[in-house]
């Protein structure tokens, strides 16, 4: 079984990724910013699933699919957002232009579960 590679700033939204996608069976790593899971990328082959946050400091969850894509061109990868906080954008579509294989809006919920392990 592989793992899934879950990255966001914030702390909340990983953690209830983490838990949903843990009680789903999967096997889960958390990163809290597109630097940190590029580098966890780089270094564990385990890891067969990408779900990333678009909008994140340091490198963000755009830079990130491109970064991934090059480095683990099979690697699945699905990016979520919320849009931002002060001005609604809908960068989803961008990242599915990037390399995304699946998108959604957060937060992540038992009904999308489907479209972060590829069984949807």
């Amino acid at each position: 079984m592989t793992k899934i590679l879950v990255v966001d700033d914030d702390q909340l939204t990983r953690m209830i990724a983490v838990h949903l996608l843990g009680r789903a069976g999967e096997i889960v790593a958390e990163a809290c910013n597109g630097r940190e899971a590029l580098r966890m990328l780089m270094h564990d082959a385990e890891i067969g699933t990408l779900v990333t946050d678009v909008l994140m400091p340091e490198m963000d969850g755009l830079e990130l699919i491109q970064a991934a894509r090059k480095l683990r061109p099979r690697l699945r990868i699905v990016a979520m957002s919320a849009g931002g906080k002060r001005v609604k954008l809908d960068l989803l579509p961008v990242a599915r232009s990037l390399g995304a294989d699946a998108c959604f809006q957060k937060p992540l919920c038992q009904e999308t579960i489907g479209l972060v392990t590829g069984s949807a």
